[in-house]
């Protein structure tokens, strides 16, 4: 996972986040209780952004509707607290074959899962609902082809519109900070 996380913040860095500080793997409060997030981006000590990476590595049971139900209830949180937070959710599904996995593979929910994330993601405005994530995809890895298979679920946002989106976002509700990014 912290290869991923990594990955996440090179690619925050490439769309436009080149000031402030990044830190994998921080606890950011919320209006019931704290939440681990996997990688966070904060300006003058201020956490602006808040990413949750998670990972399906096997069939999709029961899973599915507890990763979906934590995230959406760590999102709540998050936003009750502090509103201007700016929050996303990337899922990876390492899907069938490879070393991975064992057998045959159950992948009927994935699909169910690719469109809850996309009916996640949206929020625009402070005032739009506190359990949308202003950035949330399905990412789909197969570690059996040589070189990996990796795509986003149709219907779920594009890798760079993904990165895109939740920078925006940032700069968006941070005119200052978008004045001295884009001044770089």
């Amino acid at each position: 996972m912290l290869s991923l996380q990594k990955l996440v913040a090179q690619q925050l860095v490439a769309h436009g986040l080149t000031m402030g500080d990044f830190v994998l793997g921080r606890t950011v409060p919320g209006m019931r209780r704290a939440k681990h997030w996997d990688v966070t981006y904060s300006f003058r000590k201020r956490v602006h952004l808040a990413i949750s990476c998670g990972s399906i590595a096997s069939g999709p049971g029961d899973s599915l509707s507890d990763l979906v139900g934590e995230t959406m209830g760590a999102c709540i949180d998050a936003h009750q607290f502090d509103p201007g937070i700016v929050l996303g959710c990337l899922v990876v599904d390492e899907r069938m074959g490879g070393t991975q996995n064992s057998g045959a593979v159950d992948t009927s929910g994935f699909p169910t899962l690719g469109q809850q994330l996309a009916s996640l993601s949206g929020r625009r405005s402070l005032q739009d609902a506190p359990e949308l994530f202003e950035a949330a995809t399905l990412l789909r890895v197969d570690f059996a082809s040589r070189p990996i298979g990796v795509e986003c679920y149709p219907g779920t946002l594009g890798w760079d519109e993904f990165f895109e989106r939740l920078v925006d976002q940032v700069k968006d509700r941070n005119p200052t900070l978008r004045n001295r990014l884009d001044a770089i």
